[in-house]
């Protein structure tokens, strides 16, 4: 958890973010199963994750643009949400795979802190399985949403779509070709090394 949080752009550490509480939530489901001894309080360690996917779903509402007139599920209702912003932020055919494992690990970890929550014979071993599944379905999901600034490849895509066609070699380095990306040929520049083109 502590590496999704140092990796954003935030100017200053202590500066709010939507996710706070989510981590705030695991953070003290972490606490409660140090100190768990009997399974009512590995149950209080499900409810904690519980609220903690909630508080997610609602971070990512807030920050998600989705299209106006989409139907919109109640705001507890963690299993549908997830369903409508994997559908909206992983969309189209090349992201089949990816979306419906991000559903799955979704739907597979409500399940299990539910269980969890109310499983009379809750133990340790249950209660951290189902804190490292609620780390990473977290973790997936603030991947998915920040994916715009830190995934190039749906840039680079577009990129080669509007390639004007000028090609050079460089004078520094004679094993890059430098590529011109734009409509004009003082467009910005790409550096491709000589072999890929």
């Amino acid at each position: 958890m502590a590496r999704m949080r140092s990796r954003s752009d935030r100017v200053d550490g202590s500066d709010p973010t939507p996710f706070d509480e989510v981590f705030r939530r695991v953070d003290q489901a972490d606490r409660k199963l140090e100190r768990a001894v009997e399974s009512d309080e590995y149950q209080a360690v499900g409810m904690h994750l519980r609220e903690s996917l909630i508080s997610l779903i609602d971070a990512m509402r807030r920050r998600a643009e989705l299209p106006a007139g989409i139907e919109r599920p109640q705001d507890a209702n963690f299993l549908s949400w997830s369903d409508l912003l994997m559908n909206h932020l992983c969309s189209g055919g090349s992201n089949k795979e990816l979306r419906q494992h991000l559903k799955n690990i979704a739907k597979e970890t409500w399940q299990l802190v539910n269980w969890l929550t109310h499983d009379r014979n809750a133990n340790e071993t249950a209660a951290s399985v189902a804190i490292h599944s609620c780390q990473t379905t977290i973790g997936h999901f603030v991947q998915i949403l920040e994916r715009s600034r830190t995934d190039k490849t749906e840039q680079c895509r577009s990129a080669n779509r509007a390639i004007s066609g000028v090609t050079s070699t460089s004078p520094f380095n004679p094993t890059v070709t430098t590529i011109r990306v734009a409509e004009s040929a003082a467009g910005p520049t790409i550096q491709i090394p000589r072999g890929i083109t």
